[in-house]
């Protein structure tokens, strides 16, 4: 299942973050870590900036606040912090809502 990025919505993404959302893996397969999509950005450049693990964090925090602010149906997920080890990044889809009726009909 893929996912995508609506064009019409209240915070805009930028193009940085659409070409670091293309590279999140989604529909479940394995979550990639900071360094993998750090060496995935910058694989056509000669070389990787000395700080791109951090823009491309940067990067994925921004989106991340989009994408909730935005309500896409979708969610960003991470892993905590642990000091230099790296985070790892994945899409997972939003649990739905159950309307009021629906949780009636559950009940009975």
């Amino acid at each position: 299942m893929a996912f995508t990025l609506r064009d019409r919505t209240e915070l805009r993404y930028s193009r940085g973050e659409r070409g670091i959302f293309a590279l999140l893996p989604q529909g479940g397969n394995e979550p990639l870590s900071s360094t993998d999509l750090t060496l995935r950005k910058y694989k056509k450049a000669a070389a990787i900036p000395f700080n791109g693990r951090k823009i491309v964090i940067g990067l994925l925090a921004s989106l991340k606040k989009k994408v909730e602010a935005n309500d896409e149906p979708f969610r960003i997920m991470s892993t905590p912090r642990a000091g230099p080890l790296p985070i790892s990044f994945w899409v997972e889809r939003k649990a739905r809502r159950s309307s009021p009726q629906q949780r009636e009909r559950k009940r009975a």
